[in-house]
């Protein structure tokens, strides 16, 4: 089942973490400033072409996964994106990460429920961008890369706090879960 969980939040967070990584990577800062964007950049193209699997739509999920390629691929080469548009396309991920995150604090708030949300990725996910804010406070003089750190343990940390808090939440009945027995 992929109820509670938004496909668009993770698209979203997929096209993020390709900019976040080829930024980085050309700008030639450590790996520890931003090495949790590839793992968690992996973990969110497997939930996508899951949550695609799992709503039938495979077919967009193999094209999905192309375009992905096709795009980190452009990014990491200068030869298609000049430092300049990367820089524009870096700011650009703020709004997005951000972006990917409302749908989600959105549904969670909607239903009171976290549904098929895996705990491990929203706390992987804040425990990353927390890290990635200190690593970046003390190894990377960009603003730019810093707001966009404090932004996602901001918006990371919404999620985790809304896990935590709906933890035990029972799904609604109507939308999440068919039930079995019949009324008399």
């Amino acid at each position: 089942s992929v109820a509670g969980i938004s496909l668009s939040s993770y698209v979203l967070e997929v096209l993020a973490n390709a900019i976040t990584l080829a930024y980085n990577f050309r700008q030639g800062y450590s790996f520890t400033t931003y090495g949790e964007a590839l793992f968690i950049g992996v973990q969110n193209i497997v939930i996508t072409l899951l949550i695609l699997a799992f709503t039938g739509r495979t077919m967009i999920g193999l094209v999905t996964s192309v375009s992905l390629l096709v795009f980190t691929y452009v990014l990491f080469d200068a030869s298609f994106v000049g430092p300049s548009i990367l820089s524009v396309l870096y700011g650009l991920t703020i709004p997005l990460v951000i972006s990917s995150r409302i749908p989600q604090i959105y549904a969670i708030h909607k239903n009171k429920y976290t549904g098929q949300l895996s705990a491990f990725a929203v706390f992987n996910y804040f425990f990353g961008t927390a890290a990635r804010l200190f690593t970046t406070m003390v190894e990377v003089d960009d603003s730019l890369v810093l707001i966009g750190a404090v932004l996602a343990v901001v918006a990371n940390g919404v999620l985790a706090a809304q896990m935590l808090y709906f933890w035990n939440a029972q799904a609604p009945q109507d939308k999440y879960r068919l039930d079995t027995k019949k009324t008399k």
